[in-house]
C-alpha cells in the first residue's frame, strides 16, 4: 500500500490540497463566507494552456488565462520563496536535520508541480 501510494504521488497531491484548503478557509475567515452558487457546468473536458491561446498568424493571446494564472497567488509563487529561501538558508550554513530537507523538498515540489500532475484539463 506504501509503494502505490508513493508511485501514485498521492503525498504531493495531499500537500498541495492542504495548502489550497488553508488559503481558501484563511480568505473565508478574512473576507466572510461565501455561499455555492450552480453554475450548471459539467466535468472538464477541453484542454487549459499554461499562460493563455497564442493567436497562429500575430503571436499575441487570443484569450488570457490558463494553469499559471488559476495558481501563481495560491502555489507557484510560494513554492519559489520557500526553494529560494531554502537555496539561501544552504549558502549561510544550512540547519541539520535530513528530515527537513526532506519535507521542504518535498514541499516545494508539490506546489510547483502538482496542477500539472493533477491537472483535470489534461495538460
Amino acid at each position: 500500500r506504501m509503494v502505490k501510494q508513493w508511485l501514485t504521488c498521492s503525498w504531493c497531491f495531499f500537500i498541495f490540497q492542504a495548502k489550497l484548503v488553508g488559503y481558501y478557509v484563511l480568505n473565508e475567515i478574512r473576507y466572510g463566507g461565501a455561499t455555492y452558487v450552480s453554475t450548471g457546468r459539467g466535468l472538464p473536458t477541453q484542454r487549459s494552456p499554461f499562460i493563455g491561446k497564442l493567436s497562429k498568424t500575430t503571436g499575441r493571446f487570443e484569450k488570457v488565462g490558463g494553469l499559471y494564472l488559476d495558481y501563481a497567488a495560491l502555489t507557484y509563487y510560494d513554492g519559489v520563496k520557500l526553494l529560494l529561501s531554502a537555496v539561501v538558508a544552504t549558502l549561510l550554513g544550512g540547519f541539520a536535520g535530513g528530515f527537513a530537507w526532506t519535507f521542504i523538498g518535498l514541499t516545494v515540489f508539490s506546489w510547483l508541480y502538482a496542477p500539472f500532475l493533477f491537472n483535470p484539463y489534461q495538460f
